[in-house]
């Protein structure tokens, strides 16, 4: 995947490397995560002003590790629906992001739900696709070590965070 590019998390302006990735766990008879797309997030967090200065974050790939998966649902679900042809609605206040508004408004797109299981590793355009984990129910919490992947802006290397 890296092409003989040089493969490291990005650092910070204090030469502190970022995560290589983040352990979620998920409860049972939570709402999963809601609809979201990473480049929603590009220029909203404050810590992604030093990331993009490094890596080409817009369109970045997401991945994740299954650990262990719920007795029912917690799929990955993704949308048909790409961030550039979005609708500007989904962008304004009107469905404001991690809200059961927006949720809704995604129930009408088409949608592939993905049940990955222990030990599979996942690469999708996270950036670019709109996508969520559904809703899940049973005894087991929803398991997964990931993170974010992109290349640097000079091509030289691929950066991983979290």
């Amino acid at each position: 995947m890296a092409g003989g590019r040089h493969v490291t998390c990005p650092a910070t302006a204090d030469d502190e490397l970022y995560g290589a990735s983040v352990i979620r766990v998920l409860k049972p008879g939570t709402l999963g995560l809601h609809v979201h797309a990473g480049n929603e997030f590009v220029n909203e967090y404050k810590s992604m002003k030093g990331l993009s200065q490094q890596t080409q974050l817009h369109d970045q790939l997401s991945f994740f590790v299954v650990l262990q998966v719920p007795e029912r649902g917690g799929e990955l679900c993704l949308y048909d629906l790409e961030w550039g042809s979005t609708p500007d609605e989904v962008h304004t206040e009107l469905y404001p992001h991690f809200s059961l508004e927006r949720d809704r408004y995604f129930e009408s797109i088409a949608r592939w739900p993905i049940t990955p299981q222990v030990g599979d590793l996942i690469f999708f355009a996270g950036g670019r696709i709109w996508h969520q984990v559904c809703p899940f129910d049973g005894k087991l919490d929803r398991i997964t070590m990931g993170g974010f992947t992109s290349f640097s802006h000079d091509d030289h290397s691929l950066y991983f965070w979290s």
